[in-house]
């Protein structure tokens, strides 16, 4: 006799394994669990923004809250659209991400594809919940993570454009994700927000990464502190009633309303105010 108890609790395990949420033109980020140990990315682009050079790189963090007085500590992937490579990365000195390997570290990525399927690309990869790196970020169960991310596109004279970045509160539980509050389209999704939308603006790099220019970057690209709060669990809501509000922050910290601001200067000059930026997200 079948057991259809067991049946709807393991179809309920794998409604809850699966988690993501969608990013911007077509864009979805997901998650699973192989195993107690693991947890496996999936990104999903659409072909067409490939072959038209709409993007080419997608850099994805994620970062300890508790760790807010350290914006560089965040564990780092590179996901190259043109050449199909995803890399394990740490921010460097300068607070850009550079590979493990070239700050000694080690690549704990395994388990890497990229595959064309339908009207998609799909670029996968797993990796451990913890890790002897020190170039590596252990993710403990039930802690609380900001997960970032930024994409856009890279020229041959390495011009980078910054097309829209944002984030997501996240708790690994080792069978699931918990964040936010609204069930999603791709699993346990709370709160649809994925953060502000980044802005299209040029981000040219002169190819020298240890040049003095003055560079400019007016917008962080990730949502508002003031528009959103978490709770203990991680969970997102609105806190006041200007989040319709687009918001940059000047060298002193002040808060203004963002006016299409112009985004130039070397890519590890615009990334950083990202990382730094992104403690206050919490």
């Amino acid at each position: 006799m079948m057991n259809y108890k067991r049946i709807s609790l393991l179809l309920l395990w794998l409604t809850l394994a699966v988690n993501g949420f969608p990013l911007y033109d077509g864009i979805e980020l997901g998650w699973s669990y192989p195993t107690n140990e693991t947890v496996s990315f999936n990104l999903s682009v659409p072909v067409s923004l490939i072959e038209q050079n709409a993007i080419s790189f997608l850099f994805l963090a994620i970062r300890p809250t508790n760790q807010a007085t350290n914006s560089s500590y965040m564990d780092v992937v590179l996901v190259n659209f043109t050449n199909d490579s995803i890399e394990d990365e740490f921010p460097n000195e300068r607070g850009f991400p550079q590979l493990d390997k070239e700050l000694n570290g080690t690549d704990d990525l395994f388990d890497k594809s990229a595959e064309i399927a339908g009207e998609n690309k799909y670029f996968t990869w797993s990796r451990n919940f913890f890790s002897n790196d020190t170039k590596d970020i252990s993710l403990i169960p039930g802690q609380l993570y900001a997960l970032l991310w930024v994409y856009g596109n890279i020229s041959a004279n390495w011009t980078f454009t910054i097309t829209k970045s944002g984030s997501q509160p996240i708790t690994f539980h080792n069978s699931r994700i918990l964040y936010g509050e609204d069930k999603g389209p791709m699993g346990d999704h709370h709160g649809g927000n994925q953060g502000d939308q980044g802005d299209h603006g040029d981000h040219r790099g002169d190819g020298d990464k240890n040049n003095n220019d003055t560079d400019q970057a007016n917008g962080s690209g990730f949502q508002d502190n003031d528009d959103y709060d978490f709770d203990d669990d991680g969970y997102q809501g609105n806190s006041d009633d200007d989040s319709d509000n687009d918001y940059d922050y000047d060298e002193s910290g002040n808060k203004t309303l963002r006016v299409n601001p112009l985004l130039s200067g070397s890519i590890e000059r615009f990334l950083m105010p990202i990382w730094i930026l992104s403690i206050f997200l919490v």
